[in-house]
């Protein structure tokens, strides 16, 4: 019995010993730590001269941040802006920059943003790092920026319109419902129209390349159709035209009040149309004038080309219902077009003698035949005379004379066939 306590006693102890020998070992294994490097040095360096003056255009700036050892914890350096007149939505910037452990440096971006706003030159100074650099001593440097504006040759002109007209609801009836208008771009006299855009559903735009030749441009509201109120008659349409040219012109508008009127119609559309503006176009440079004049719409002669049909002649020379070739000759003149007296059935002269119509601009008309008018029989005379015109080009309506036989004046009426 003795014996077998002494044994018991010998395996406790030994067991004992071992199980302090195991604890020690663990603990040392908790204590280890991982050393950092001292004293690391840190540096910026760019791909660019600071200060730097730009034309704003999403221009891209790299700099890099670099340490003289690799640390084994990542080494953080800000970025931020500490002066200038720049705004966060004139530059983007990576505002944090991180060298990863055992790195030596890494890349951020700088970005100066494109608009399309007027603006004077802005500045930007930005700082890379400060004392909350973490892991690494670094002096902060600064970088600056001088960012003049961004110009582009392209003007915009967009017109767009309104009317205090309301549904039988009493709903005011959308812009677009109520009229539809041609923004027009034209030389001085209304000719080389540049853009006729008869959208229904939209607004009109028109876009003036710094392509286009320069010179004196109209910008004209032309109708195209009005709604139709019934009893409730009339109303009247207020005319904006608004100009964008990016650096140059910010949303210059021209706001005409009662500008256009739909009580006054035609056959063949409306009495009247208006000028907004003038544009002096010098390459890319664009000079506006404000006009705001309501005049009647101009009368291309050019649309005068075409089978007419005779409604009337008191000289009785062509029965009602005849037809009467009508053309444009760009040699006459933009504003002239012939009436043409192939078809005439008393003429000798007839397959070269015509009528000369030069449209005023009042849309009345003179006329003049190039050469006198020989019925035979020594019946020759000149004749003239004076007149309208629809400015669609729908009707003539003249009044002639023949000198060497009356002196008074007989109706010549042609409606297009």
């Amino acid at each position: 019995m003795k014996k077998i306590y002494k044994q018991f006693l010998f395996s406790a102890l030994s067991l004992t010993a071992l199980l302090f020998v195991s604890c020690d070992k663990d603990d040392a294994t908790g204590k280890s730590t991982l050393e950092v490097s001292q004293n690391v040095k840190l540096s910026v360096t760019t791909d660019f001269a600071s200060p730097v003056t730009i034309i704003e255009g999403d221009n891209e700036y790299k700099f890099t941040v670099n340490i003289d050892k690799p640390q084994s914890v990542d080494v953080v350096v800000k970025v931020f802006q500490i002066a200038g007149t720049a705004s966060g939505t004139d530059y983007a910037v990576d505002s944090q920059i991180t060298i990863p452990a055992y790195q030596l440096s890494a890349t951020g971006t700088l970005t100066i943003l494109k608009d399309k706003l007027k603006e004077s030159i802005e500045t930007l100074t930005l700082q890379v790092g400060d004392v909350t650099t973490s892991n690494a001593s670094l002096t902060p440097i600064t970088v600056s920026f001088n960012i003049q504006n961004y110009t582009e040759g392209s003007l915009i002109a967009d017109l767009s319109w309104s009317t205090s007209i309301k549904d039988v609801a009493g709903d005011l009836i959308k812009p677009t419902a109520a009229a539809d208008f041609k923004l027009r771009i034209t030389n001085l006299d209304y000719s080389d129209v540049k853009s006729i855009d008869d959208s229904k559903t939209a607004f009109e735009s028109y876009e003036m390349l710094s392509t286009l030749e320069d010179g004196d441009y109209l910008v004209v509201a032309e109708a195209v159709s009005f709604k139709d109120l019934g009893s409730q008659g009339n109303f009247d349409i207020d005319l904006s035209v608004t100009f964008n040219q990016a650096g140059i012109y910010n949303d210059e508008t021209f706001t005409f009040t009662k500008a256009i009127t739909t009580e006054a119609k035609t056959a063949c559309g409306f009495s009247g149309f208006y000028k907004l503006a003038q544009i002096t176009k010098s390459g890319s440079t664009y000079t506006l004038s404000e006009i705001g004049a309501s005049e009647k719409f101009p009368v291309a002669a050019s649309s005068f080309s075409g089978d007419y049909k005779v409604t009337k002649d008191a000289w009785s020379d062509y029965a009602v219902g005849d037809i009467v070739p009508v053309e444009y000759n760009a040699a006459d003149g933009t504003s002239t077009f012939r009436i043409n007296n192939v078809n005439h059935p008393y003429l000798v002269n007839a397959a070269t003698s015509y009528l000369l119509v030069t449209i005023n601009a009042d849309a009345t008309v003179t006329v003049v035949a190039n050469e006198d008018y020989n019925y035979g029989g020594g019946d020759v005379t000149s004749v003239n005379g004076t007149g309208t015109v629809g400015f669609c080009g729908s009707s003539i309506n003249l009044t002639l004379k023949f000198p060497a036989f009356t002196s008074k004046g007989y109706a010549f009426t042609l409606v297009k066939n």
